[in-house]
């Protein structure tokens, strides 16, 4: 295999490896994100609406696609507090 073919294999790689290990930790942190969001008192209605906004009701499996798949953009330059690009400013 040639080095460059190899170099970018391994760079994918090691990008996968750390949204990977980012996820896990995240997940695997004591607490609940939507706990710290809710108001004390609020319903069980509340706490499951947050959870759907944020889509904390799925399963692991489509949090973790989600999550890579919101990475992707990140990867082109596309700003995603601006939405735009570096040739748009």
């Amino acid at each position: 295999m040639p080095p460059l073919v190899r170099r970018c294999a391994l760079a994918v790689a090691l990008v996968w490896l750390v949204l990977t290990l980012t996820f896990a930790l995240v997940h695997a942190a004591p607490g609940d994100a939507v706990q710290l969001l809710v108001p004390p008192g609020a319903t069980a209605e509340t706490e499951a609406r947050l959870r759907a906004t944020f889509g904390l009701d799925a399963s692991l499996g489509v949090q973790y696609a989600r999550w890579l798949a919101s990475a992707a953009p990140s990867w082109s330059g596309t700003s995603q507090s601006f939405h735009m690009g570096p040739a748009d400013t």
